[in-house]
Parts: C-alpha cells; structure tokens; sequence
C-alpha cells in the first residue's frame, strides 16, 4: 500500500517505481503519479542518462494543452513493490518523476481510496 503525495494539491496517487536498464545491472528507485491518462509511462532524462539508456528514436507526446513535444524512447523494466517487471519503451521528460501510464498501469490491479488518501497496486 502506498499513500498519496499530500505535497501537491489536491493530493494524488504515488509509488515508488524501480527504473531499470535492461541491458546493465544499474538501476534507480523514483517516485511515481500514476497518470491513467498517459498512453506511455515517461521517466526522467536525468535517471535515462544515469542509467546509461540508449535512445531508440524519438515520439510525438501531446499534453493535455495540446501541445505537442517530441520527446526520446528509451527501452526499460519498470517494477513496482513485488511486482513483476516489466519491459516498456519509455518516453524522456524533464521532471524529477516517473508518470505511470497505461501501458504499465493496464497490467494491474490499480485501488485508490481517495478518502483514506492510499492506493494499492497488485498483480
């Protein structure tokens, strides 16, 4: 079980999530809001680097402004708690945060209790 980011308002669902480069043993533990609005799951370009993550080519990211990025795909595990990992390709942003999107987020089994401000994540 892991509890909401009560830092930002409204508070919103977090995890910590295991980045991991497939191809090395190097790996990194960040935080994570879960976006089930996101289509692919996006991590750090600071933890891509750290990581030693080779970039796969680039896509079109559009936000919800409309705004469209282009932004690097890199090939990674993701894990969350005891969760099996799983292999994705990632897009690359700004942020010091993993968004958890669907194609990560659709494996699972996702309860939010908004009122007791907790989520829980299972296979």
């Amino acid at each position: 079980m892991y509890r909401y980011n009560e830092d930002i308002e409204p508070p919103a669902p977090y995890c910590d999530v295991l980045v991991s480069n497939p191809n090395l043993s190097r790996q990194v533990n960040l935080p994570a809001l879960l976006d089930t609005g996101c289509d692919i799951s996006i991590i750090p370009l600071d933890s891509a680097n750290e990581l030693g993550l080779e970039v796969k080519g680039t896509g079109a990211l559009e936000g919800v402004t409309g705004d469209v990025a282009d932004l690097p795909i890199f090939e990674v595990y993701l894990s969350v708690g005891r969760s099996t990992r799983e292999r994705l390709e990632v897009m690359g942003w700004h942020e010091d945060f993993v968004l958890l999107g669907r194609d990560f987020l659709n494996n699972y089994h996702i309860t939010l209790d908004g009122p007791n401000l907790t989520l829980t994540i299972t296979r």
